[in-house]
């Protein structure tokens, strides 16, 4: 494994911080207005979707006792899921890559948030304000809500699916036979698994969903960043350490952002991804470079 420069302590400790329809995050970067957790730049990545998983948990055991009209693009068989899901029980809440699955016997539910797609429920919203949208709390952009019955008594808490852009989709038994595993469950012997054979740049690969399921733009930078590998590298070149030392930062990367509030919290974060902006760790130029159509940031330096 190659030696790295040491992080700065704290570095990334303040409060700074797919889908293939998905935008470039650096034009929304730039419509950042703050540091805070609510405050999310780039399209919901795993650990949103794993922030959503933990907030719609809260209804397994219960059932679904109303559906309200849903925009027919974002759920294109609204009709029969309403009729499928009424008086169904919540019998579990999982996740793969980016993909939330809302089990209810008969079927699966699956939720895809796009760029601007986010869950509500009850009056808990894991990302309450986007930087570059609307926030949660206008009713205008809600676009699929069920009522669900909690399983233990009270009140009925609804769950909202809000998108101002239209992109998220709800769907029935969504085909999940293309992802790769996911990200969280990944280690070394899997991803080298994963990358052989592939020609393409890293930092395309990481992000293509059939490798692995659940990575975007800002947790492959990431990744990258912190492995001291640059994303223009090709991936049928790297060696076996190189291979271990992203499966063994990959993980806790996961485990640290997710304390943090989300895949903007990085070290490498969302206010360096700017013109001038110098690496945290070595006080190099940060390079930025277009690689398969996508944004990448990488230190000048220690990034090989």
């Amino acid at each position: 494994m190659r030696f790295l420069p040491q992080r700065p302590p704290g570095g990334g400790e303040t409060d700074r911080q797919g889908d293939h329809r998905e935008h470039d995050v650096e034009h929304l970067a730039s419509m950042v207005h703050d540091g805070h957790a609510s405050h999310t730049d780039g399209m919901p990545e795993l650990l949103e979707a794993e922030m959503y998983r933990a907030a719609m948990a809260r209804t397994v055991g219960g059932r679904i006792v109303a559906m309200a009209p849903a925009d027919p693009l974002v759920v294109p068989e609204g009709a029969a899921l309403a009729s499928g899901l009424l008086g169904t029980q919540v019998r579990a809440v999982t996740r793969r890559g980016k993909v939330l699955l809302v089990d209810v016997g008969a079927f699966v539910v699956g939720l895809r948030f796009g760029m601007t797609g986010r869950l509500i429920v009850g009056e808990h919203d894991p990302i309450p304000a986007l930087a570059y949208g609307p926030s949660a709390s206008d009713r205008r952009f809600d676009r699929w809500e069920v009522t669900v019955s909690p399983h233990q008594g009270g009140a009925p808490v609804s769950v909202r699916l809000s998108d101002p852009r239209r992109l998220a989709r709800v769907l029935v038994d969504p085909d999940l036979s293309g992802l790769g595993p996911d990200a969280m469950e990944v280690d070394g012997t899997l991803l080298a698994q994963r990358l052989a054979g592939r020609r393409g740049p890293i930092k395309s690969v990481l992000m293509d969903q059939h490798v692995v399921a659940g990575l975007g733009n800002l947790l492959v930078d990431e990744l990258l960043w912190r492995s001291g590998i640059a994303p223009t590298r090709p991936t049928r070149d790297l060696n076996v350490d190189e291979i271990e030392c992203l499966a063994a930062e990959l993980r806790p990367m996961l485990g640290e952002l997710m304390q943090r509030g989300g895949s903007h919290r990085g070290d490498l974060s969302v206010e360096l991804r700017r013109a001038g902006a110098l690496c945290p760790m070595d006080g190099a130029p940060l390079q930025r470079r277009n690689i398969g159509a996508r944004t990448a940031w990488s230190c000048s330096l220690h990034q090989r």
